[in-house]
């Protein structure tokens, strides 16, 4: 028993002089670069206004609870383009301020 007693008090010891000799503000790095995602979203509401939360994200394959990488850019380049990103529920998004569409080109069409 005593053998165990001073085990357990050099690793504390050995512990407490680790850290007192580590640095003690922790400091992020810095990320730098975009990440896009790909996929659908289903809300809880079908007008935009009263939207609160995401209810469903879906891949561009149709798998349930993800997205996938479209685009990075700087520290995100090494994650493959596809690769699938799990996506949590949001419990609260603002309502976003609806834009009057106008002068809108899509293929051939013209929304004005």
């Amino acid at each position: 028993m005593k053998n165990l007693t001073k085990t357990i008090f050099a690793v504390l010891a050995a512990g407490l002089v680790s850290s007192a000799l580590s640095p003690h503000d922790a400091q992020a790095a810095h990320i730098n670069g975009t990440i896009d995602f790909a996929g659908a979203v289903m809300f809880d509401s079908s007008h935009l206004n009263n939207v609160t939360q995401v209810a469903l994200w879906h891949d561009v394959n149709g798998n349930l609870g993800f997205s996938n990488v479209a685009a990075r850019t700087g520290d995100f380049l090494a994650i493959p383009l596809g690769t699938q990103a799990t996506m949590v529920l949001h419990g609260y998004l603002p309502p976003p301020r609806l834009l009057p569409v106008s002068g809108v080109l899509v293929g051939s069409h013209s929304i004005s």
